[in-house]
């Protein structure tokens, strides 16, 4: 009886402080990152591959110069950026700031 006593205590105190654990934040883990956007000119793109660009340079309408890189397909191909460059059209770029790197995420017109 005392057996069973000691179970029944023991295994919902180990389920809490299992539960309290994982309510704890991850210090290794993203923090949630803010989407920011800035609408300029294109300056130049590098190509990292056909479908996505390593940087892209943009001077904004405020005259300010912004250096992005991506982690993958951000909807436009460096070739239709490079378009924008030519024709001399806007972009606005979805960006976030980690740890001071700006990453695009979204291109649109």
């Amino acid at each position: 009886m005392n057996n069973v006593r000691i179970v029944l205590i023991l295994i919902p105190s180990i389920l809490l402080v299992f539960m309290a654990v994982s309510c704890i934040p991850d210090k290794n883990s993203e923090e949630p990152r803010l989407t920011q956007e800035v609408r300029g000119h294109v300056v130049q793109v590098v190509p990292r591959n056909i479908s996505e660009f390593e940087t892209l340079h943009i001077k904004s309408e405020t005259q300010k110069y912004y250096e992005f890189t991506s982690q993958g397909f951000t909807g436009f191909t460096p070739s239709h950026i490079k378009e924008h460059q030519l024709f001399g059209q806007t972009l606005l770029v979805k960006y976030v700031n980690k740890n001071g790197n700006l990453i695009a995420i979204a291109l649109e017109d």
